[in-house]
């Protein structure tokens, strides 16, 4: 019996300190991702980020619930509240989300915060494990790969691009100065204008270098289909798009834009007017223009089954209209009814 006990003893002990070495080793690695996952559509980023659809899964920014964190099928059914801080510009890949938190308040879940202080944080899908990568100014942040996009701003030291990854223990100053990481490909981020010249540009995020791929006055680029598409600052902010191979460029509309998003089918667009001001919708080409609803409005997002856009400024005013298909445009009291129900709980 003694000899018996002795083994299990031994047995135990290695166990012991094989789960020892896991945790020390393994316990809170982030699995790593295919260098050209990305974390958002750059449309979605340049509008804030406010949804964010991965693996099946709508993850949401609910005005109606002071921004706090939802997911959701596309279908905007079996809605779900994840954590109680107001998010945006949120990423998705593997299985963490990664979002910038704004206005965090004294009774949530990330209270070490002072109030009206954003930060950066990962948490998983399901809203737990929370962990801050930075908590100083922060503005648009954007996952490419294995790292972390964002801009930061450092009192006296302006704005500039860091680089992390993904489970924060790399944190470094990628460029010193202000890039918008929101359109990525293949590891590529496309941006315009550096601090010396106008035009569009490539930053590396292998090796922080930055190159030139073309000229002009190119304002929130969206890669899509073999072209680049942006809003030409030169020609009164109307949008147009670039061929990535030949650089050839082509006018879509004649409305001035103040902002859009890219689905696979449409061009969904906000046109500036000051007597007839429109939420409006073309083909990628061009082709088709159609209203989507009179008025102005902003923060475009497109999921697979859904365009979402809020009254200008507006927050807790928000629309859909399926993203394919007839034009159909409602509010979205899905999102109000489940806070609702949140805040009767």
């Amino acid at each position: 019996m003694g000899k018996k006990a002795t083994v299990i003893t031994a047995i135990l002990s290695v166990l012991f300190i094989a789960f020892c070495i896991y945790n020390v080793f393994f316990a809170g690695k982030i699995k790593p991702n295919d260098p050209s996952t990305i974390g958002n559509s750059a449309g979605n980023l340049h509008n804030n980020g406010y949804f964010c659809e991965d693996d099946g899964v709508v993850y949401f920014s609910n005005p109606y619930d002071n921004g706090c964190l939802y997911s959701m099928n596309p279908d905007g059914t079996q809605m779900k509240k994840l954590i109680d801080a107001s998010v945006k510009y949120i990423n998705a890949a593997g299985e963490h989300l990664y979002f910038c938190q704004e206005n965090a308040s004294s009774n949530n879940m990330l209270s070490f915060l002072s109030q009206n202080v954003a930060g950066i944080y990962r948490t998983t899908k399901e809203g737990r494990n929370a962990y801050c990568f930075s908590k100083d100014l922060t503005q648009i942040i954007s996952l490419s790969g294995n790292y972390l996009l964002y801009q930061r701003f450092k009192g006296g030291e302006g704005m500039s691009l860091f680089k992390s990854d993904l489970e924060g223990k790399a944190n470094e100053m990628a460029v010193d100065y202000e890039i918008n990481p929101a359109c990525i490909q293949n590891g590529i981020v496309y941006f315009n204008n550096t601090p010396d010249s106008q035009g569009l540009y490539a930053f590396h995020v292998d090796n922080n270098t930055v190159s030139s791929v073309a000229e002009g006055n190119i304002w929130f680029p969206i890669i899509q289909g073999g072209y680049i598409y942006y809003m030409n600052a030169d020609d009164n902010y109307r949008l147009y798009r670039m061929e990535l191979s030949g650089h050839s460029t082509e006018k879509l509309t004649d409305d001035r834009v103040d902002n859009f998003n890219i689905g696979q089918n449409y061009i969904y667009y906000q046109k500036n007017d000051p007597s007839q001001p429109a939420m409006k919708r073309m083909g990628l080409d061009g082709l088709n223009p159609e209203i989507v609803m009179n008025g102005n409005f902003s923060n475009i997002n497109l999921t697979s089954t859904f365009a979402y856009f809020h009254a200008f400024q507006s927050r807790t005013e928000l629309y859909r209209t399926p993203v394919n298909g007839a034009i159909n445009v409602t509010p979205f009291t899905a999102a109000m009814e489940a806070a609702r129900q949140e805040q009767t709980k």
